[in-house]
């Protein structure tokens, strides 16, 4: 509810970047954060809920998708996948349902390039709305008619056509970004390659970094539990009112 109010909604034709370093949680917070976009009632869809279309550039889709049920039904993803999903509990029945019903959608070859996520997305809009694109993640998808330029203008181009096709398709676009610069010190906008692009095009910039401040919860753990990272603090910057702001969130360790 806190992020809500100072990004405010997620609104048509606009961009918001998740950035951290690897390890940190990224796709965790996007699935998450998935669940939470069709969950909600956004005052520009009416009543229905939010479509979604998830390009997983970097987890197969049958990965996000059980991860996703384990965070709709409360289950141990861990624990889930030992004893399988045949053996779910009715809170897993209730999540297949709910993830059926809130029309997510996966897009999981690896290689795509920015042309083949939009033919994707206009495909999938011909028969069922498309509100929200999010693209795990950034770094991974290949330029269209670009393979000559550098890198950062590869990018670029990118980042540009995905905008385009948000705009052309009414939907938000959530952008998955790694930082690969190393250190101990907390990530943040300037950390990110080619940041001007990045930044020119969106609306939200929210950097993940984990929340030590205080917090015992906040360390992190082996690599291979379900989470090595138990809470983050979302540092937002914004067009919007909730520029600067530091958000602290709990990543919940089950997916």
């Amino acid at each position: 509810q806190e992020l809500d109010e100072q990004i405010g909604q997620l609104a048509p034709g606009q961009v918001t970047v998740v950035a951290a370093r690897a390890k940190v949680g990224k796709t965790h917070a996007a699935i998450q954060l998935t669940g939470h976009i069709t969950g909600q009632r956004w005052p520009h869809l009416g009543d229905r809920p939010a479509g979604v279309l998830v390009a997983s550039l970097e987890m197969d889709a049958a990965s996000v998708y059980d991860r996703l049920l384990a965070w709709e039904s409360g289950e141990d993803y861990a624990a889930l996948m030992r004893v399988g999903k045949a053996s779910g509990s009715d809170a897993m029945e209730t999540a297949r349902k709910r993830v059926v019903e809130k029309g997510i959608y996966f897009l999981d070859r690896s290689g795509l390039t920015s042309g083949a996520i939009a033919t994707a997305a206009r495909t999938l809009a011909r028969r069922s709305p498309v509100d929200v694109l999010v693209v795990d993640y950034l770094d991974l998808v290949k330029p269209t008619g670009h393979a000559r330029e550098r890198h950062d203008l590869q990018v670029g181009a990118i980042v540009r056509d995905l905008l385009s096709l948000g705009r052309e398709l009414e939907a938000h676009v959530v952008l998955l970004v790694q930082i690969n610069r190393e250190g101990e010190q907390e990530a943040t906008v300037r950390h990110l390659a080619n940041s001007d692009e990045i930044a020119r095009a969106a609306h939200n910039i929210l950097i993940l970094n984990p929340n030590r401040s205080g917090d015992p919860l906040g360390v992190r753990r082996p690599i291979g539990t379900a989470s090595h990272i138990s809470r983050l603090r979302i540092d937002v910057t914004s067009r919007g009112p909730g520029t600067g702001s530091r958000v602290p969130i709990q990543l919940d360790k089950r997916t």
